[in-house]
């Protein structure tokens, strides 16, 4: 998380300088213009010129205003609640269909994409792995199954589960 708010703070900053910067260019330019027509050239070609600079200096303006508000918005992090149902529609990777498209899905979530299985002397296994809840949060919204029928994955598991043979 810190790593994207850093990302993203460091693009706003970037894009705030190359625009402020690009009016500032935009503003002399108009400035050059008035003094060319206190001058005396009133040429319908310079006023024109004058007139696209004012909107294009109009325009990064309000880009400029935009990204400082930008800058300046409070944050808005998820809720609890909003985290734990994002997590919970996580279910619609444990219901039916194909398992390629499934396992990809889940893989996301998971620091690593794996889940670890650690042998345990009565031939069950033990499953870790280490969800990234935020992973799961920016994901765009997953359908309830029919039913409104949640499952909640669990991130340790103990089972049986026979290894499998190689035919040596």
């Amino acid at each position: 998380m810190a790593e994207r708010l850093g990302d993203i703070s460091r693009q706003i900053d970037a894009d705030l300088t190359e625009r402020t910067a690009r009016l500032e260019r935009t503003e002399e330019r108009i400035r050059d213009i008035i003094a060319m027509q206190i001058d005396g050239d009133r040429s319908p070609h310079v006023a024109q010129m004058r007139k696209d600079l004012e909107t294009q200096a109009a325009s990064e303006s309000a880009s400029v205003d935009a990204l400082r508000a930008r800058a300046s918005a409070p944050l808005e992090l998820p809720t609890v609640q909003g985290l734990a149902d994002r997590v919970q529609q996580l279910n619609a990777l444990l219901d039916g269909g194909p398992v390629e498209p499934r396992r990809e899905a889940l893989r996301r979530y998971l620091k690593g994409g794996s889940i670890l299985l650690h042998p345990q002397p009565d031939r069950t296994y033990i499953a870790r792995a280490e969800l990234l809840p935020l992973a799961a949060f920016l994901e765009a919204e997953a359908e309830t199954p029919p039913g409104g029928r949640r499952r909640y994955p669990h991130l340790v598991a103990r089972g049986g589960f026979e290894p499998p043979t190689f035919g040596l």
